[in-house]
């Protein structure tokens, strides 16, 4: 769809920690620390557009927010508050107002906002629908000079490039567009009798922060939810652009699962959670994208009840997976393997999550809404004891899943760095005419979604081909 993922994500717009980029920099990407991307997280959120030079500017507010995200902030916070009195290391706590690329309720997508602002205006913006770029080609000179289109479902065109070619089709799709174009690692491409051009480590360096699911059920004081698709909410949305369906009843927070053993003063997990009543026509596992029959026993111990939905999210993984080209014909998909929580660190902190959230159920707060966990049957996991750590270690394996924050597969670094892709100017290693602009190119996932910094991205990566061209 135009703009990507930015038409389907959460709207969630976080910078991250400073510390991100300047760890970017200190891996040999001069310019990429925190005093140098700054400015562009800036130039990104500021509208500079006039009526005769419009600029495209993100538009970005705090949320709307529903009556029930009011009772989960307090149930969090003080259940939070209970859990670490006395500790010396606090944890960062939940976020009243995070920013969000909305509107009134409306998505304020690169699409609507960069895109749809200079529309009328660039005679030389050509936008094409349903239109595949299946590889880029290349001439004798190992110079990208244009790309191959699958136009429709039966039309191949090939277009020139004049200068250069800007990759930007995402964490699972640059690499594999890379890879059918000879440009990744040899032996996977040679399987294909895929001639290899460049040996690079494309597809390799896979990070998402991955999410796992813990469920409680209400068994007292209920809070009272608002049926988001009444005619009275639908009427608040249509006519005036609030009510509950122009709002987000999510809460964002971030914990120090470490804090209980004073070890560090540093949030690791970030939290996503919500209250909700899972249905057949809606439900939060069958959305997660769990097993059938898992959702099936889920659907069994929680259908039209009322729940609180916690997601722990690992700030800062470990874990490295890869993608690789399974089918030599380009459209099929690649072969993804995530690798969530393969490194030991990982699980610990995962853990540690877990028992913090299990800590929560001895608060007040807990209490007095009669907050039970709802536990899933997992004939795998239960040959251990319950809430021993061998059957948490179990429950990771099952629950463990992508928060759709990918990012890492086409590396920056420098030439002599063996993992990357792209050097600090986000051009290919190795070949002319051809930069890769997109979540791919992180050495390492900031500290939050991704929205925000792919963004960012975007507009530093702009700026270099602009400088480029001026000295041209």
């Amino acid at each position: 769809m135009i703009s990507g993922t930015a038409g389907i994500n959460g709207n969630v717009f976080l910078v991250g920690r400073p510390s991100d980029y300047d760890e970017w920099q200190s891996q040999g990407n001069p310019g990429w620390s925190w005093e140098n991307i700054h400015e562009y997280f800036v130039k990104a959120t500021r509208d500079e557009s006039t009526e005769t030079e419009p600029k495209g500017s993100l538009v970005v507010n705090n949320y709307l927010r529903p009556e029930k995200f009011y009772t989960l902030r307090n149930i969090l916070e003080n259940a939070t508050e209970e859990v670490e009195m006395g500790y010396e290391s606090k944890s960062l706590g939940f976020k009243h107002d995070i920013l969000g690329t909305v509107d009134r309720g409306r998505r304020m997508s690169t699409g609507k906002t960069y895109l749809g602002k200079v529309a009328r205006h660039r005679n030389n913006l050509h936008v094409a629908k349903n239109a595949v770029v299946r590889k880029i080609l290349f001439n004798g000179k190992q110079k990208a000079a244009g790309v191959e289109v699958l136009l429709g479902n039966n039309k191949v065109l090939r277009i020139q490039a004049r200068k250069e070619i800007i990759l930007s089709a995402g964490t699972f799709n640059s690499p594999q567009i890379l890879m059918h174009s000879g440009i990744g690692p040899c032996g996977n491409l040679r399987q294909f009798k895929i001639p290899c051009i460049r040996n690079l480590a494309v597809g390799q360096n896979l990070q998402d922060h991955g999410m796992m699911s813990m469920t409680y059920r209400f068994t007292k004081n209920i809070p009272n939810l608002a049926q988001g698709d009444s005619v009275e909410n639908t009427f608040q949305y249509l006519i005036y652009q609030n009510g509950s369906l122009a709002s987000n009843p999510n809460l964002v927070g971030f914990i120090n699962s470490q804090a209980s053993q004073n070890l560090q003063n540093k949030s690791d997990v970030m939290i996503v959670s919500g209250i909700d009543q899972p249905t057949r026509e809606s439900n939060v596992f069958e959305f997660l994208q769990f097993r059938e029959e898992l959702v099936e026993k889920f659907l069994e111990l929680a259908e039209n009840q009322t729940t609180l939905q916690l997601q722990g999210l690992l700030i800062k993984p470990k874990s490295r997976g890869y993608i690789k080209l399974k089918y030599p014909e380009f459209g099929k998909g690649p072969e993804i393997h995530n690798n969530y929580a393969s490194v030991e660190e990982d699980r610990q902190t995962l853990l540690r999550y877990v028992r913090f959230v299990r800590s929560l159920e001895k608060t007040e707060v807990f209490h007095h809404f009669g907050l039970e966990y709802i536990r899933v049957p997992l004939p795998e996991c239960d040959v251990h004891e319950f809430d021993s750590d061998d059957y948490w270690y179990c429950y990771i394996r099952y629950f463990m899943i992508s928060a759709w924050h990918a990012a890492g597969t086409c590396k920056m670094g420098p030439s002599s760095d063996p993992s990357a892709v792209v050097d600090s100017e986000l051009k290919v290693h190795g070949v002319k005419g051809l930069r890769v602009i997109d979540a791919s190119i992180m050495p390492n996932i900031t500290s939050g979604n991704t929205n925000g910094p792919t963004i960012m991205i975007a507009e530093k990566g702009a700026q270099m081909i602009l400088d480029d061209l001026a000295r041209d």
